[in-house]
């Protein structure tokens, strides 16, 4: 998490706060809300976050299955070259 994101959290917080103090006039409920729309918002990044992630990994893992199935396949080609009439 960069600053831009902490920064991006702390908007959301202080729009989501002078909305509710506009409609309701209560500053409890408004900072409750307020903190409420937050909380949403990083809990949606962080899973944002970790898909990300999943996909790099995926990919990571298809590239190492691949470098292993060549790794294999030059063993094999070497050995079986050289016997084969």
């Amino acid at each position: 998490m960069d600053n831009k994101f902490f920064q991006e959290a702390t908007n959301a917080y202080i729009v989501a706060y002078n909305t509710a103090m506009e409609q309701m006039r209560n500053p409890n409920a408004a900072a409750q809300i307020a903190m409420s729309v937050t909380m949403a918002y990083i809990a949606a990044a962080k899973a944002e976050m970790r898909q990300k992630e999943r996909e790099q990994n995926m990919g990571l893992g298809i590239l190492s299955v691949l470098a292993a199935a060549a790794a294999k396949r030059d063993g094999q080609d070497d050995g079986g070259g050289s016997e084969k009439k």
